[in-house]
This record gives C-alpha cells, structure tokens and sequence, in this order.
C-alpha cells in the first residue's frame, strides 16, 4: 500500500505539468487563430481573370543557310567546302554583321551508297557500296539592320550557298512589350473584382493566389514552305521582305480574399 501511494505521489505533478502543457498549447492556438484572420476557418475567396494585349514589333531577322556539296574524296570536299564557306562569312562580316551573331549550326559529312545488286537489294545488307560523299555546313546568322536582308540573300548564291532554309524574324527581348500588358491584365482583373464585390455586397481583401500565362509568340516565318533550293544565278534575285508585326495576349488569373 505504501508502494502504491509513492507510485501515486510520484506520478502526480507529472500529470500537472502535462496538463499545463495542454493548456498552454490551446491558448497559443486560439491566439494564433486571432491574429491571422482566423485560418481555421474556411477563407471566403474570389477568382478574376484579366487579359492585356501587346503588339510586337520584330528587331531581328534569324537567317538560315547551307552549302551542300558532293564528290568522291571526303577531303577535297571539306577544303571546297570550307574556302567558299569562309568567303560567305567574309562577305557577311563585310554587312557589318558582328562576329556574336554568326554561328556553325550544322556540320555533317556522310557517305552516298549504290547498291551492287539494285535488282535483288535495292537498299539494304552488305551488297551497297560507297560511291560518293555529302557534306552539308549550314550557317546561322542574326540580321538587326532590315535594310541589308535584301543585299545579304542576293549575295550569298553568287558565293556558293545553295540552301537556305529559314528567314524567321524575332524579337530579342518579349518582355519588353509583355510587361506593359501583364499590368493592363492585372489591372483589368482587380476592376473585374472590385465590380463583382460591390454588387454582392462585400469588401475586396488581399490576393491570396495569382498567375499568368502569354500567348503562345511564334517567330514571324517568310518563306514557310521549307528551304529554298538556289540551282540558279537568277534564284540571287531576292525580294523586299518586311517584318510586320504579331498580336499578342497575356492572361492573368488573380485570386482574392473577401471580407
């Protein structure tokens, strides 16, 4: 019994401490709740979209070329290939065009095949044979003055390019013109809210979530049937190509807390 009545002395101010424990958490938590608007209970919220609009005007033109050329030794080819190649890149500094914006984007020797026995294996098993070879450098070129778009694809046929495959007009830097319409969406939508809760009676609170998204903005393509195939002189006559323009949309979705 005495045992008992230790066990019970010692247990007891064990249970009290644990008990203020309790206590001291619930009042933490009630104060908690007080002065962050009350977080246990459900927010009360409102969602607005708003969209703003921006022209964007091209600053560059993105130029693509190839010189393709074909023969039986690999190695002539490459010195072929690589005396008109640093002529074309000559020429284009000469547009004074910086060196920054002059890139090899390809650079892909690869042999041609006949086959022996075109009746029985046409294309495949050990019965092909090389009989040549292909090698393709293609260049990539930015264009920041339109003036010269004209005089740099007429030149570059004259200098042995035969392919080129893309004149994609871009802008360097889209925010520029995004940002004064991420302001105009974000503003639209708070008008949008504003509206809505003073016809419901209630009072705008603070923004809980946001988000925005940009219309998809695609390089202004000329020429978008594919590469153009230069088999002639007369193909160096290049013709006035402007950049025009693209409208864009930026979306914004704002959340609020109303009161």
């Amino acid at each position: 019994m005495d045992s008992q009545n230790k066990i019970f002395q010692y247990s007891r101010p064990v249970f009290w401490v644990l008990l203020d424990l309790v206590l001291i958490f619930g009042v933490l938590l009630g104060l908690s709740a007080v002065f962050s608007g009350n977080p246990l209970r459900e927010r009360q919220t409102i969602s607005v979209s708003g969209e703003g609009k921006a022209v964007l005007t091209p600053d560059l033109v993105l130029v693509s070329f190839s010189l393709i050329s074909q023969g039986a030794d690999p190695k002539n080819i490459q010195d072929d290939n690589s005396k008109k190649m640093n002529s074309v890149i000559d020429f284009v500094k000469s547009k004074a065009i910086d060196a920054k914006d002059i890139k090899t984007s390809n650079y892909n020797l690869s042999p041609r095949y006949e086959s022996v026995r075109p009746d029985i294996y046409p294309y495949y098993g050990n019965n092909n044979k090389i009989v040549g070879y292909t090698l393709t450098q293609s260049v990539e070129i930015k264009i920041r003055d339109f003036a010269k778009i004209s005089d740099v694809l007429a030149g570059l046929p004259k200098l042995g390019i035969n392919e080129i495959s893309g004149v994609n007009f871009q802008v360097e830097n889209p925010d520029t013109y995004l940002k004064p319409a991420r302001e105009e969406a974000f503003k639209k939508a708070k008008e949008r809210a504003l509206d809505m809760t003073r016809q419901a009676g209630v009072s705008l609170g603070k923004v809980v979530t946001f988000s925005d998204s940009s219309g998809n903005y695609m390089p202004i393509a000329y020429g978008r049937g594919g590469a153009m195939k230069l088999d002639s002189m007369e193909a160096a006559i290049a013709p006035n190509i402007e950049p025009g323009s693209e409208n864009v949309s930026v979306y914004v979705s704002v959340t609020y807390e109303i009161r």
